[in-house]
């Protein structure tokens, strides 16, 4: 499968058309599947948001420049020290293990757990492997697994509170 036949409203696309969407780049420090929550890196750079620690930044979007687009490398990823696309505000595709709606939580994965992997959105607390993102909202809904848009509010400082 390729990028362009992937994209269309695929995992890190942008679904909409919003005045107020904003990217920026920076050197990934880690691979970051597309779609996937990112934080500062230690480099000045992003990664994969995980741990404890950490601010929130945005979403990896989708980029055909990528270095982890191939049939082996699905989900399609950046890989260390490509340049990596990051919504930090708008609307972003991503992909969700469980079923979703405009009035759930937002919470994103920072330890793996089982279904789960880190910087993966999700509504059900996981003591110890979620915590709540503050300034974000699904902007749809899915009846289970499966892909929706998320909306990043305008807040510089989105944070995220461990469950």
């Amino acid at each position: 499968m390729s990028l362009k036949e992937f994209s269309k409203n695929g995992i890190g696309t942008v679904p909409i058309n919003y005045p107020g969407q904003f990217a920026i780049t920076k050197n990934a420090e880690n691979n970051i599947p597309f779609g996937r929550g990112v934080k500062v890196g230690m480099n000045s750079g992003v990664r994969r948001f995980s741990g404890t620690t950490g601010e929130f930044l945005g979403v990896a979007m989708a980029s055909d420049t990528a270095s982890g687009i191939s049939a082996e490398n699905f989900p399609y990823r950046y890989e260390d020290g490509d340049v990596c696309a990051v919504c930090t505000q708008g609307y972003i595709m991503v992909d969700v293990a469980e079923a979703v709606s405009p009035d759930d939580p937002v919470r994103i994965v920072h330890t793996t757990a089982v279904n789960f992997s880190e910087g993966a959105f999700c509504t059900t607390a996981n003591s110890g492997h979620t915590g709540v993102l503050s300034g974000a909202r699904f902007a749809g809904e899915t009846s289970g697994a499966g892909k929706v848009a998320l909306f990043l509010s305008s807040d510089p400082k989105k944070t995220v509170t461990n469950d």
